[in-house]
């Protein structure tokens, strides 16, 4: 009996049968296998509050003392090295004062060595030596005028500050029709006299300064006695108290210069703590200077997070604005240690929470006002404002990694 013939399977049966098994065996593994890259690859995004900070300079007093006049206001701008604050000068008057009074002291004492001396002359008849003895005392009689002089000109330089400021305000006052014209032309005559009799003053000292030269030069002694000797000795004391109260001169010229503060740095004043006639102490801010074009974002990344923030990852700032708006920034600083977050970041949360602090640069569309809100109708960033920064941490095999992104 012949065998049967076997009957051909159609292509088109083999071609369903190679659907209906090895497709789905196919796409089965494929989706394992995206499964398994996607797992390795997955990032987690962990989002932390953050706030825009900038440069501050407060201005303080350096001594006790109380405020004579502001020349600025609350959210004024200010430039470096511009007066802002002057502090009453009555101390520095009581302290002109008494120098004053030293160098009338120190005259008496002239005087009583000059007749000393004129009495060691009569006795010893030394007429040789009569001349360099007169040189010597005008060298003293010249040096205590000077000392005079010097706590005059700082007498003076006191006042003209004084109606400096006065002219000033007479000047604005008569601008919105206040004070008469004559008030005005009396204070600017008055400041005007002041400086002239400053400059007088100033060319006096010059003079004093040739003589006081010219005699020292011929106080030189030959050679050397007793009368030599008791000269010294009777000179010696006054010379002394003199050096001393031309250190004190300069020590008022640098309580003068102290009484008058200056801003730090070039920005806007953001807080005003003290108004005038109100007293000060050393140390203590007058006044906040903030420096808007020096802005940074502080973000703050909660102990215990699966995150480890390096210098140079890339962030995504997201400020809390309708419409919300997204930039990408980079990590700058990462602080060394672990401190208490401040509660205006943390919010309304009540309870004491404790992360790293992280400094990351401003993006560069939040930046430029002009560019970045004029169309989009969103305010300018400001110091102070609370945003969030989103940070993008990636897995491998299970643990968790930070790795740095590249430079932007």
């Amino acid at each position: 009996m012949a065998t049967p013939r076997r009957i051909p399977t159609p292509l088109k049966r083999r071609l369903h049968l190679l659907r209906m098994r090895v497709v789905p065996l196919t796409c089965w593994l494929v989706a394992v296998a995206v499964v398994a890259v996607m797992w390795r690859t997955r990032t987690m995004r962990l989002d932390t509050p953050g706030m825009i900070q900038t440069r501050q300079a407060a201005v303080a007093a350096v001594e006790r003392g109380t405020i004579a006049s502001l020349h600025t206001e609350l959210f004024g701008t200010v430039r470096a090295s511009q007066v802002v604050v002057r502090l009453d000068d009555a101390a520095v008057r009581a302290a002109l004062a008494v120098a004053e009074a030293e160098v009338k002291r120190l005259e008496a004492a002239l005087r009583a060595a000059e007749a000393q001396l004129k009495q060691d002359v009569a006795l010893r008849e030394l007429d040789r030596y009569t001349s360099a003895r007169t040189y010597a005392t005008r060298v003293e009689r010249l040096r205590i005028e000077k000392l005079d002089r010097l706590v005059e000109l700082e007498t003076d330089r006191v006042e003209l500050q004084r109606l400096a400021a006065t002219l000033e305000r007479s000047r604005k006052l008569r601008a919105r029709d206040v004070i008469a014209a004559q008030d005005l032309d009396d204070v600017k005559f008055g400041h005007e006299a002041m400086q002239r009799k400053i400059k007088a003053t100033q060319e006096a000292l010059e003079v004093i300064d040739g003589r006081l030269s010219d005699a020292m030069s011929r106080s030189e002694m030959p050679t050397a006695s007793p009368a030599d000797d008791s000269l010294e000795v009777a000179l010696a004391p006054l010379r002394e108290e003199m050096t001393v109260q031309l250190r004190r001169v300069d020590e008022m010229r640098v309580q003068r210069e102290a009484l008058v503060l200056k801003a730090p740095i070039d920005g806007v004043v953001t807080a005003v703590f003290f108004r005038e006639g109100e007293a000060v102490m050393p140390g203590i801010p007058i006044l906040t200077v903030s420096d808007s074009s020096s802005m940074h974002i502080v973000s703050f990344v909660e102990q215990g997070l699966a995150l480890v923030p390096t210098e140079g990852m890339t962030v995504e700032v997201r400020r809390r604005t309708r419409p919300m708006q997204v930039a990408q920034a980079r990590v700058v600083k990462v602080s060394p240690q672990v401190e208490p977050i401040p509660q205006e970041v943390l919010g309304s949360v009540p309870v004491l929470k404790w992360g790293v602090r992280v400094f990351v640069d401003m993006p560069a569309s939040m930046r430029s006002p002009l560019a970045a809100f004029g169309t989009a109708g969103l305010d300018p960033p400001r110091p102070g404002e609370l945003l969030d920064v989103r940070y993008f941490v990636p897995h491998r095999g299970g643990r968790t990694r930070v790795t740095r992104s590249p430079e932007l």
